[in-house]
């Protein structure tokens, strides 16, 4: 045997050892690979010489004589792929922000190896516009499946039913909104969101140039946030309230009015805060107040 051939021979039997007889011994791997020498011809192609490797070991040691408990985890565990690999990120991002995402901690959350993540994204920015996709496919989720229980409203309840069912899902997710509103570019994932946010408003009567302004007047609250220009807690974190509070004492001789307001909204609203001043309350009244302002545009 041929050096070159008997490797070729050994690979063979190494793959079919191991997909059909993870828990036979190296010992007995040892035997049945020599009694693989014997049945091999010297004249026969390379090709049949693989297919020999394959019937020998298989009728030595068949598949279905190798209990189920001794196979190992690895053999059994789910393929690696794009979706499982998101939905790791998101787990992560939410125990531990959007900081903790990266290809490296990703990769051993999933127990592979870090190149093994570029077979499915080609690297940081591609998992993080993943991200976006799978936030924004979540949505729609929960937007469908809210309308399909309660059936259908007109045009401003319907709106109001939307953006509040976007926000749950930001809500879970609060690293979210800083992440979407870092992207250069529309996520094409997003369009589908507004698209449909057209199509109602036309259908209730809306000209388009009245559409268009009613767009830039929701800004990303169609996607259950409120985009701020400043914000403290934009990295998705949470706001450090005795933090807070020390600064606007330090500015209250300055600025009495901005500080008194500040405060207020400090001990007024915690726990549904996505941003400095994006609560559930301040949300829902904002909204609320758009909506009636265009339906008396529409009169």
């Amino acid at each position: 045997m041929s050096r070159r051939s008997g490797y070729v021979l050994a690979g063979a039997a190494r793959t079919v050892w191991q997909h059909s007889v993870p828990a036979v011994s190296e010992e007995r791997w040892s035997v049945t690979f020599r009694q693989l020498r014997t049945v091999r011809s010297r004249r026969a192609p390379l090709a049949l010489q693989r297919k020999m490797c394959h019937v020998t070991i298989r009728r030595k040691f068949p598949a279905t004589d190798v209990e189920e408990d001794d196979v190992p985890a690895r053999s059994r565990r789910e393929p690696l792929s794009r979706d499982r690999l998101l939905a790791a990120a998101v787990e992560l991002a939410d125990a531990e922000g959007l900081g903790a995402v990266t290809m490296r901690r990703l990769s051993a959350t999933v127990g592979v190896e870090a190149m093994s993540l570029y077979h499915h994204l080609s690297g940081k920015e591609a998992l993080l516009e993943g991200l976006v996709d799978t936030v924004v496919a979540e949505i729609d989720q929960a937007v469908h499946a809210v309308e399909e229980s309660e059936g259908p409203l007109d045009w401003q309840r319907t709106l109001r039913r939307r953006f509040l069912a976007a926000r749950t899902v930001m809500l879970r997710h609060p690293w979210a909104p800083a992440l979407i509103g870092s992207r250069t570019s529309v996520p094409p994932s997003i369009f589908g969101i507004y698209e449909a946010l057209l199509a109602t408003m036309i259908e209730g009567g809306f000209s388009y140039h009245l559409a268009h302004r009613a767009l830039h007047t929701f800004a990303s609250m169609p996607l259950g946030f409120v985009q701020e220009l400043f914000s403290p807690a934009a990295t998705g974190t949470s706001v450090d309230t005795e933090v807070a509070e020390a600064e606007l004492i330090a500015m209250a001789e300055m600025l009495p009015h901005i500080t008194a307001m500040v405060a207020s909204e400090i001990h007024t609203n915690d726990g549904d805060m996505l941003g400095w001043c994006d609560s559930q309350p301040e949300f829902e009244f904002t909204l609320d107040l758009i909506l009636d302002g265009f339906a008396r545009q529409l009169g």
